[in-house]
């Protein structure tokens, strides 16, 4: 093979998984920003029940509307998602290995370590930012039945509301158990715990064998 053809199936290959590296983050980061969006959404909703700014039949029409864009993000956006977190997950595998093993490839590649720790903490930061936003959301959401309470057992500000819609706005919240999802995988906070609790021994004992 000639130093041309070579040299170009090289480019060609680093073109190509820039490209791939940038379809990532972008797919991840939108995920991100919509889970970011849904939490202030609901707090939002929240906030203004506790302020009384927001009549309850407007509130219960919101959170139907909030179901909606966050059935849209579990249905839609994170199955996609989900393949990328896959893919990152994996990629930390093989920096984190990299770092501890050096030749854990190849005896040929002597990466320096410089820059298996910043391939590291890159990888490692784009599986856990998903992660993270969706448990955000998760928590988000679960403090809507909190809302419900609160305004059944301190009515303040809605004395002329009969207790009749105060119930049913309780009942309706109570029973709200909206959650963030990777694919078909609710994502919470303790869920996160135990990965990273997980993730940190498997990375220890690895060390430790290497």
């Amino acid at each position: 093979m000639s130093n041309t053809v070579q040299i170009s199936l090289i480019g060609i290959m680093v073109a190509s998984t820039f490209c791939q590296d940038v379809v990532h983050c972008l797919v991840v980061s939108n995920y991100c920003i919509e889970c970011q969006l849904l939490m202030s959404y609901v707090f939002s909703i929240s906030e203004r029940v506790v302020e009384k700014s927001l009549i309850l039949d407007v509130a219960m029409k919101e959170l139907l509307e909030y179901e909606k864009f966050l059935g849209y993000l579990n249905q839609q956006v994170s199955p996609a998602t989900l393949i990328f977190f896959i893919l990152s997950t994996i990629r930390t595998f093989v920096a984190g290995s990299m770092l501890f093993q050096p030749g854990f490839l190849s005896l040929d590649i002597d990466a320096h370590w410089l820059i298996v720790v910043m391939l590291l903490v890159q990888w490692t930061t784009i599986s856990i930012a998903p992660l993270v936003s969706a448990a955000f959301v998760t928590y988000a959401s679960r403090t809507v039945g909190q809302v419900g309470h609160q305004v059944r057992v301190r009515p303040f500000g809605y004395q002329e509301t009969p207790s009749e819609q105060l119930d049913s706005f309780m009942i309706f919240t109570a029973s709200h158990r909206g959650s963030a999802k990777l694919c078909c995988f609710p994502i919470s906070g303790a869920l996160l715990g135990a990965i990273s609790i997980a993730s940190l021994l498997f990375f220890l004992a690895y060390a430790n064998q290497a």
